[in-house]
């Protein structure tokens, strides 16, 4: 005859598991808007300063484009800053694409992380949950494991004969 098991689960575990995954969404937001702010700050700390050096060469540019007394030296003084500013924005594309690659390596490592932290949280929701529920086969519990197999072995009898093996009902 074959018995019924019940696995109850308490009921103290799922505020605990609900409190925990609520905690990992809301760190998992915070670093995502923290790597977006990041990246943001420095492209336009990047920004501010190429502007404000662009303002203060073209200043300077045209106080000693004042001073030349031949168009000549006022157009070679000009194509000296039109070569200059090329190198210069070769130079900005190359650190602005420096910060966004940085802000993809950080937004990738954070997945990686978001992941990671998903996996301690099911695992830690899971802990929470099954808080002193128990089990005989993680327990070992011979004896019940034995009836298990018994009575798995007469139903398969029972199945290929129709009837229970006499070596089972003496056991």
């Amino acid at each position: 005859m074959a018995t019924e098991q019940l696995i109850a689960i308490p009921d103290t575990g799922f505020k605990a598991a609900a409190e925990r995954a609520a905690s990992a969404r809301r760190e998992d937001a915070d670093a995502v808007v923290n790597v977006c702010v990041g990246t943001a700050e420095r492209l336009f700390e990047l920004n501010r300063k190429a502007i404000q050096t662009s303002i203060e060469e073209q200043r300077a540019v045209s106080l000693k484009a004042a001073e030349e007394v031949s168009p000549f030296g006022a157009w070679r003084l000009h194509a000296s800053y039109v070569l200059a500013g090329t190198a210069k924005v070769v130079a900005y594309w190359r650190h602005a694409s420096e910060i966004i690659l940085d802000g993809y390596a950080d937004a990738v490592s954070e997945a990686e992380n978001r992941l990671n932290r998903g996996f301690l949280t099911i695992t830690g929701v899971l802990d929470d949950v099954t808080a002193g529920v128990g089990s005989s086969v993680l327990t070992g519990d011979p004896a019940l494991a034995a009836a298990s197999m018994k009575e798995t072995a007469e139903m398969s009898e029972r199945g290929a004969k129709g009837k229970p093996s006499a070596d089972l009902k003496q056991g």
